[in-house]
């Protein structure tokens, strides 16, 4: 009996040992959310102030009567959120054309949507998306290498999904994103141009990866209150803790 109860005390005691080791991770990790070692990356970024353009008066600025361009502003907008390339570059060559026909340019220019919008398909790498936005914008020649990605990518995808369906593991790079902010706002998060989820103030998502080697993963976030982060990430093969700071 003495045997038995010695052997339950050290049982419990290796328990207890166990659980404050574990509480004690966690409360580390929840205080700092820093790098917590072994396989994970941390990344920090901070804020820059981006211009909504529902904010431009397009028609005064450019001394013109077009009813469209009282809707341009929130069309920008709207592409930026739902991260359209297509639908930016649509804006960009109708904000050009009114830059033409009016002689002036609004603060928010035409070739600044338009580099943006190429800078999105590039990052989405969808060769749909690409052929329309290098149509749109004249940019086809600065897509090549993108159009190149995309092909490898779609030919990566096709073997992995061959892969798996024969019982094989997926293959490339695979990891957690954990998107922290310390901003109070609500983020809208994007990953390769694609939108991943929305933080609320100091919040947290933890979208899953996964990509071929050849890849960079390019991080995007935007807040309601019109700022912004980016971060690229280049030739890691781990889970990223992308810290958003103000």
């Amino acid at each position: 009996m003495k045997l038995l109860s010695r052997t339950a005390g050290l049982l419990v005691a290796a328990g207890l040992c166990v659980g404050l080791a574990n509480l004690a991770a966690a409360a580390g990790d929840k205080g700092d959310k820093g790098d917590t070692g072994g396989s994970k990356r941390k990344l920090e970024s901070k804020s820059k102030k981006a211009e909504s353009a529902a904010t431009v008066d397009f028609a005064k600025e450019l001394g013109l009567s077009f009813a469209s361009l009282t809707t341009l502003g929130a069309r920008i907008e709207q592409a930026r959120q739902q991260a359209d390339p297509v639908a930016l570059a649509v804006a960009a060559r109708e904000l050009h054309t009114a830059e033409k026909v009016s002689g002036k340019e609004a603060s928010l220019k035409s070739s600044t949507i338009a580099k943006e919008a190429v800078e999105m398909a590039k990052q989405r790498l969808d060769k749909s998306e690409l052929t329309a936005v290098g149509m749109l914008t004249n940019k086809t020649k600065d897509l090549t290498e993108a159009f190149a990605n995309a092909d490898k990518k779609a030919t990566a995808d096709a073997e992995d999904a061959k892969a798996r369906q024969s019982g094989e593991k997926g293959r490339g790079i695979q990891g957690r994103l954990h998107a922290d902010s310390r901003v109070n706002a609500t983020i809208d998060v994007y990953v390769d141009g694609r939108y991943v989820g929305t933080m609320g103030p100091f919040g947290d998502i933890f979208p899953w990866i996964g990509q071929t080697p050849w890849e960079t993963t390019y991080l995007r976030a935007q807040s309601r209150d019109g700022r912004t982060w980016h971060h690229a990430v280049r030739g890691a093969v781990r889970d990223f803790h992308w810290i958003l700071n103000p």
